[in-house]
């Protein structure tokens, strides 16, 4: 079987039906003038996927049917409309062509024109990871950015994160102002691990020091720090290891490792990651001046991408803004945009009502303690054809 495929400005568009089905050859009709660079990264995937395709570009100003002609045995062929140029697919449509064809949105596949019954045989082995989902939209992974900084294999390493995390999770209406302060205190720490941080005129930070102590304790009691004390207005903490002192100076690490854990340890998804730096314009020569973002998490359920923001207190309203501009550029029409929060005061935040208007879901820290937190994240980006409604 061969697929036809109306290139799309969207890269998920271009490779959803490679990636699920295996086809003896992929066919492109591009139109002239469409993103060279976008048109470069699918080459460079399909090359590396070892896909046999070619690429047939036309005129849409002066469309010339003629280009068909070579696809004379039909039952060969399936053609793919999805996100193409909507001339050109309303071109190719008008030209009666007896070919199986097809459509998908909201992560299910409609049949237009199924004339030989044609049934998906959806292949889980062929699935997307991160790094090809975002060189497909033309950008790159900075992979010595970011601040993943442990290693799964290290079960010592991971057992330790995980102690804290659940200090956290014991915790979490104090965590956000604890993770404060130890972030003011992890930078300014000397050749013994002893850290200080000094408060004696400051009323604010007192209170939150005085809210901290308990979380503080918990710590001792797991061997993260070796000593905890208040003296003449500063607070000193000795840290057991110089890790956790690095791990301290983002406030909102633990939370993400926490996400990240679940979602990799429940076997669910093909691909996760945390801390994906991203440059924009994907050269191979960097520049000050390439833009670049962070995304907190990434998942990916077969092809669907999940991009994921965590957030230790309230939520505001361009967060959500961004997480949904970042899955919409690098994911496509498919992606899941999420905020983690591990807040659990949702009824007073009006940008959390108005989250399901802007595509984007919300979960807090009842969800994260719920055993079922990546279960929820799984569903939300299931595949499906729908076998009875057809365009």
């Amino acid at each position: 079987m061969k697929l036809i495929k109306v290139f799309s400005d969207n890269n998920i568009d271009n490779v959803f039906f490679t990636i699920l089905n295996k086809f003896d050859e992929v066919i492109y009709i591009i139109d002239n003038n469409a993103n060279k660079i976008k048109i470069n990264s699918l080459k460079k995937f399909l090359n590396n996927r070892k896909t046999i395709f070619q690429f047939v570009f036309i005129d849409i100003e002066n469309f010339d049917s003629s280009i068909f002609d070579k696809f004379i045995n039909y039952s060969n062929f399936i053609i793919d409309y999805s996100g193409g140029n909507p001339v050109l697919n309303l071109k190719i449509s008008h030209l009666n062509l007896s070919l199986n064809s097809f459509y998908y949105t909201n992560k299910k596949i409609f049949s237009i024109n199924n004339i030989n019954n044609y049934l998906w045989n959806f292949d889980k082995t062929f699935m997307i990871n991160t790094d090809e989902l975002i060189k497909l939209s033309g950008a790159s992974i900075e992979k010595h950015l970011g601040h993943k900084d442990f290693n799964y294999n290290d079960t010592e390493d991971v057992n330790s994160i995980k102690k804290i995390i659940n200090i956290m999770h014991k915790n979490y209406d104090s965590w956000s102002t604890f993770a404060e302060v130890a972030s003011k205190l992890s930078n300014n720490v000397n050749e013994n691990l002893l850290c200080e941080l000094y408060f004696k005129n400051d009323n604010l930070l007192s209170n939150k020091i005085h809210k901290s102590k308990k979380i503080f304790t918990d710590l001792q009691k797991v061997n993260v720090i070796e000593s905890y004390k208040e003296f003449n207005g500063s607070l000193f903490v000795k840290f057991s290891e110089k890790k956790y002192i690095d791990r301290f100076v983002i406030n909102g690490k633990y939370l993400e490792y926490d996400v990240y854990l679940q979602l990799l340890e429940s076997n669910l998804f093909n691909s996760v990651d945390m801390s994906v730096v991203i440059d924009w314009n994907g050269d191979d020569i960097e520049t000050i001046t390439d833009p670049t973002c962070e995304i907190d998490v990434i998942a990916i359920n077969k092809i669907v991408p999940i991009f994921i923001s965590c957030k230790l207190s309230k939520v505001e309203q361009n967060a959500v803004h961004q997480i949904r501009l970042l899955a919409n550029k690098f994911g496509g029409k498919l992606a899941q945009a999420i905020v983690v929060s591990l807040n659990d005061n949702d009824k007073t935040n009006t940008t959390i009502h108005k989250m399901k208007g802007l595509d984007t879901h919300y979960f807090n820290y009842k969800d994260l303690v719920s055993g079922q937190f990546a279960k929820k994240i799984y569903e939300l980006s299931n595949i499906e054809e729908d076998k009875n409604e057809k365009l």
